[in-house]
């Protein structure tokens, strides 16, 4: 049984560490595969360190582990990519949680009961402390994520549920303190109900994690298929226009003819009184707005264009100062 809790109670550590350092850091690295495998040996090496710091003095042993827990966490680091500052700073402030987690628990417990940890059953209190702080520790590692907006998580729903699993388990332990194991209840039954708070935090937010993984990437997909949907009528815009540049061609092949024979005449006269016409013809027909924003003019000659050609009715008020627009012209 106490195998079985520090086993779970080192995977959900290894969890908390990950997604700690995927709150702070930037993009992963392309030897991230060996990440995982990195992470295991760092929980063995933080196991083996604890048990053999044991064996020393208490301050010295606690001493210990924080190094080693802080350099093990600062080499993770280079799994990801960032600054040097940025990889020094994620692996001290992750032990500072750590041992506020613990020193919260510490405090607590002993408000509620001050004979919980002189209790026989160390190995139990052990138990119930070292997963308790880890418990804690989830909400400093999903607090950091809110905080450095590194995941912004779909709707407030998800963000309760994550936090609703170890603010729950915290309460169990509280209470599980103050029975005041183990004269009341089986040593068994409080070891298993610690096993079902690990999995349930560890799965809980696996889950969640993921499921939020999944609606943002829906999200991405929803806004590539608008923008596609965007591209697709950018480009019927392009062909009305080609299409409107072939008549514009025409038409002014047609004024050259005109042209051509009034000058065979010799007819200054009838050339002028025509062109006036001509040009005032091309503007009215083809230069409707002059905003000074070529892509304004466009889109709204483009559209007045299909509303002439499916006889709908438009107009359009503008009032535009191109140098105010805080926009990009794409």
């Amino acid at each position: 049984m106490y195998t079985l809790i520090t086993v779970l109670t080192y995977c959900l550590d290894a969890v908390l560490i990950t997604k700690y350092l995927d709150n702070l850091l930037k993009s992963r690295t392309t030897v991230f595969k060996y990440f995982y495998p990195a992470l295991c040996m760092v929980e063995l090496v933080i196991y083996f360190c604890g048990y053999i710091s044991d064996h020393f003095n208490i301050h010295y042993g606690s001493l210990i582990n924080i190094a080693v827990s802080m350099i093990t966490t600062f080499l993770l680091t280079f799994f990801y990519e960032g600054r040097l500052s940025t990889k020094i700073f994620s692996a001290i402030s992750f032990q500072v949680f750590v041992f506020i987690s613990e020193m919260l628990c510490t405090i607590v417990v002993k408000t509620v009961d001050s004979n919980f940890l002189s209790n026989p059953d160390q190995k139990l209190v052990s138990c119930i402390m070292n997963t308790a702080s880890e418990a804690l520790l989830l909400m400093f590692v999903l607090l950091s994520g809110t905080f450095w907006k590194k995941r912004a998580y779909p709707s407030v729903e998800y963000s309760l549920l994550l936090y609703s699993t170890p603010t729950v388990s915290l309460m169990i332990y509280v209470v599980m303190v103050i029975e005041d194991l183990p004269r009341n209840i089986n040593t068994h039954v409080y070891s298993a109900v610690i096993i079902g708070l690990l999995l349930l935090n560890i799965v809980n937010y696996i889950l969640i994690d993921m499921t939020c993984k999944n609606i943002m990437v829906e999200n991405e997909n929803n806004d590539l298929i608008r923008q596609l949907n965007f591209q697709k009528e950018k480009y019927y815009q392009l062909n009305e226009s080609y299409k409107q540049g072939r008549r514009i061609i025409h038409d002014i092949k047609k004024h050259y003819f005109v042209i051509k024979e009034y000058a065979a005449e010799c007819n200054n006269e009838k050339i002028t009184d025509y062109l006036d016409s001509a040009i005032n013809g091309l503007e009215s027909t083809y230069v409707r707005y002059n905003t000074g924003n070529l892509v304004i003019d466009s889109m709204l000659t483009n559209y007045e264009n299909i509303s002439i050609k499916n006889s709908v009715s438009f107009k359009a008020s503008i009032n535009v100062d191109n140098k105010l627009i805080p926009v990009k012209e794409y």
